[in-house]
């Protein structure tokens, strides 16, 4: 790391914003068994999913609300 800003100081707090800006926007269907650890769990690669593929996110959210 630099004395200013390097690559970490500048993406660092980029992927963080993300990562809370898809964990809020994430709503899951209502679980039958919901458990700390699953819900967490099935949330975390939600969350993956977001950041990584976006577009697989939209396409379930449509599909769901096409099928509603």
């Amino acid at each position: 790391e630099p004395a200013g800003r390097g690559t970490i100081g500048l993406v660092l707090p980029c992927v963080i914003t993300l990562a809370l800006c898809v964990w809020t926007a994430i709503h899951l269907n209502v679980n039958t068994r919901p458990t700390s650890g699953r819900v967490f769990a099935f949330k975390t690669a939600w969350l993956l999913m977001g950041i990584f593929g976006p577009e697989l996110v939209l396409w379930c959210a449509s599909s769901q609300y096409l099928e509603a």
